[in-house]
């Protein structure tokens, strides 16, 4: 049986991520997740691990009680999700780590199936990503996030009911805002309301509800974690938010938390460099999006993307992490997307098929 050339490449990629994922990372992330080793020496890997040692110690604690489910719900409700992950593969890293590659693996594969131009552009530019790498071994969201998104692009190519499935599993696991956008999404996307008119709906309930929120300690934190030389840009976007302006500011923190670190970039550890490589990414690719005139909301990837931005801009902490997983829709329209055609007043969006 003769092998397609992408799926060699697939093939030949999946075997160097998985050796450096889970024998170089997986080494570093195990030790100072498990064993608690120094995190100066872990961070140089991924330094996103922190939160994988504080979930993984976390559910040492979880009694797997109705009570303590509630508990944890109302300390932070994006643990549920977590918690649940935990249970199911009984926070062992190694099955979690396989759990993620191999949902990887598969999205990516479902995806390439029915691109018909650039497949290898595409393939290797997912598999060089750099701040996924050190995202497989550990606990964590972004990955899963990652997955989900990868999942909803497979699904708006292949059209196959099946993925929905995995979009909602995969958001679920990931955070309550995440089942929040896929569900607001596919319903908008089923009965297909005038985009526009809901976009702004949304932002104005989202206004409303930032308006509604008592933000006094969220202000005092932003001027605590504020740099020195910080020019107290966003306490000043946290305050305009408060007064229920976030319709207005929505249009400035999008830009700040995709590319801040283009202007401000860390290189102070490998996960530092990781962000800031990614954000040059986001803003390279997007410029190419305008450049190629495909930045409309009948387009199905623009519209999800822009409801995912509005509601994840929507704390004041928000980073360039939170936005990783809109990176394969932007490779995607940037090398294998082309422009939405009318027909009979109808848009019908040409995708190219094998």
């Amino acid at each position: 049986m003769r092998i397609k050339i992408h799926n060699l490449i697939i093939i030949m990629l999946a075997i160097k991520l998985f050796v450096f994922t889970f024998f170089v990372v997986g080494n570093y992330n195990y030790n100072y997740i498990v064993e608690n080793s120094d995190y100066e020496s872990s961070k140089m890997i991924n330094g996103l691990s922190g939160d994988s040692r504080f979930y993984y110690h976390l559910y040492e604690r979880y009694d797997g009680s109705i009570e303590s489910f509630i508990k944890y719900f109302f300390v932070n409700k994006n643990l549920i999700p977590i918690i649940t992950l935990q249970s199911i593969f009984k926070n062992n890293l190694y099955v979690i780590y396989f759990f993620y590659f191999i949902s990887f693996l598969y999205a990516i594969y479902s995806i390439t199936i029915k691109l018909n131009k650039n497949k290898i552009i595409f393939i290797l530019i997912i598999f060089s990503y750099p701040v996924i790498i050190g995202c497989f071994f550990g606990i964590n969201k972004e990955i899963v996030s990652f997955i989900s998104v990868l999942f909803l692009l497979a699904y708006l190519l292949n059209k196959k009911n099946i993925f929905i499935l995995y979009i909602v599993i995969f958001a679920f696991l990931s955070r309550f805002e995440m089942l929040l956008v896929v569900i607001l999404f596919l319903v908008l996307k089923k009965y297909n309301y005038n985009r526009k008119f809901i976009l702004s709906a949304l932002l104005f309930l989202a206004s409303f509800l930032i308006y509604s929120i008592d933000y006094s300690d969220t202000g005092n934190l932003l001027e605590k974690g504020a740099r020195e030389n910080s020019l107290g840009l966003m306490k000043f976007i946290d305050q305009l938010n408060s007064h229920g302006f976030y319709i207005f500011t929505f249009f400035v923190k999008v830009p700040i938390n995709l590319f801040s670190m283009v202007i401000v970039p860390n290189f102070s550890s490998i996960s530092g460099f990781s962000l800031t490589l990614s954000s040059y990414f986001f803003l390279i690719l997007s410029i190419i999006i305008i450049k190629k005139r495909l930045f409309k909301i009948q387009n199905d990837i623009i519209y999800f993307i822009l409801i995912y931005l509005i509601i994840f801009n929507i704390p004041s902490f928000v980073q360039h992490r939170y936005s990783i997983c809109l990176y394969p829709l932007l490779v995607y329209l940037c090398f294998n997307y082309s422009k939405s055609i009318k027909h009979n007043n109808r848009i019908i969006t040409q995708v190219f098929l094998p």
